[in-house]
């Protein structure tokens, strides 16, 4: 594991954007790390996201893709939260954002903005939903959600189709 930002630059060659430091759950008042941003995002866990964001704001350039992907080795190591996190970061700050959940193994993307999981991305894909059927708002920010919908195809099929270059080039 890395320990400092200045650790990942010197053994990856990659910049950091950011850490965000975890949270205890006795810490969070309640609720998922996400909602602790919405009720403090002054606090430290708040202001880490908001370094992250303005990162990504500032690594961007005129012709930048408005892409953002959201990955990692192992479960657990937060992709869900950052992704929570910095959709709602995004629509507070004014600009639009759709989140798109493509975990089609363990979905909790909807869960955490309290959404419905379908229809969504695999239902739009499948030809049984439009996009604004699967178009969610997330109330707590005014972000967009598409939620994965039901897990029943392989992933790697719709990760890697065209229709997913498309989708993502019309949002």
């Amino acid at each position: 594991g890395f320990r400092s930002g200045e650790q990942i630059e010197e053994m990856t060659g990659v910049r950091a954007l950011g850490l965000i430091p975890a949270i205890k759950a006795s810490r969070r008042k309640g609720g998922q790390p996400e909602m602790a941003l919405m009720k403090h995002p002054n606090s430290l866990f708040g202001e880490a996201v908001r370094s992250v964001y303005t990162s990504i704001l500032f690594a961007q350039t005129q012709d930048a893709p408005k892409t953002l992907v959201v990955t990692s080795s192992y479960p657990k190591e937060g992709k869900t939260t950052l992704s929570v996190c910095l959709a709602r970061m995004c629509a507070m700050s004014g600009k639009r954002v759709v989140l798109v959940e493509a975990d089609l193994r363990k979905p909790q993307v909807h869960k955490r903005m309290a959404v419905p999981q379908g229809p969504g991305l695999v239902e739009y894909f499948l030809g049984e939903a439009e996009l604004s059927q699967v178009l969610h708002s997330d109330e707590a920010s005014g972000a967009f959600v598409i939620p994965c919908g039901k897990a029943s195809i392989d992933a790697s099929k719709l990760l890697d189709s065209p229709e997913m270059s498309r989708l993502l080039a019309s949002l």
